[in-house]
C-alpha cells in the first residue's frame, strides 16, 4: 500500500498537475484545483471519520463544502476513492496512519490544498 501511494505521488510529481479555476455559482469564491483533486478530496473527506478530531479540517471542509460538491460531482468513481481510502490509506494496519493524519492538516492550511500534491 505504502507503495502505491508513493508510485502514486511520484506519477504526480513527474507529469505535473495540471489547475484548474473553478467558482461557486455566485463567483464569489473561486479555488485552484488540480488534476488530483478528487483523490485529494477523497482523502480529506476520510480523514475526518478516521483521524483524531480536527478543527482545521473539519473547518477547511465546511468552509469548502462548495467546491467539495463540485469536485464530487465531476469525479463518477469517487465514491470508489472514498471506499480505496478507507482501505488502504486510513487502514489501520497502515504504519503510516498517524503521519497521515499530520499530513492532512498540513495539506488544508495551504491556499489551494486540492491543487497541490499530498507530502
Amino acid at each position: 500500500m505504502r507503495r502505491h501511494i508513493t508510485l502514486l505521488l511520484l506519477t504526480l510529481s513527474t507529469y505535473g498537475v495540471q489547475a484548474t479555476e473553478v467558482c461557486d455559482q455566485t463567483s464569489s469564491k473561486c479555488a485552484q484545483i488540480g488534476s488530483a483533486s478528487a483523490w485529494l478530496l477523497s482523502i480529506i473527506e476520510t480523514s475526518m471519520n478516521s483521524c483524531p478530531p480536527s478543527n482545521t479540517v473539519d473547518s477547511w471542509f465546511q468552509d469548502n463544502q462548495w467546491l467539495a460538491e463540485k469536485i464530487k460531482s465531476q469525479e463518477p468513481q469517487y465514491n470508489y476513492l472514498i471506499e480505496m481510502q478507507l482501505k488502504t490509506f486510513w487502514d489501520s494496519n497502515n504504519p503510516d496512519f498517524l503521519s497521515n493524519c499530520l499530513k492532512v492538516e498540513k495539506q488544508v492550511g495551504k491556499v489551494d490544498p486540492l491543487n497541490e500534491e499530498l507530502r
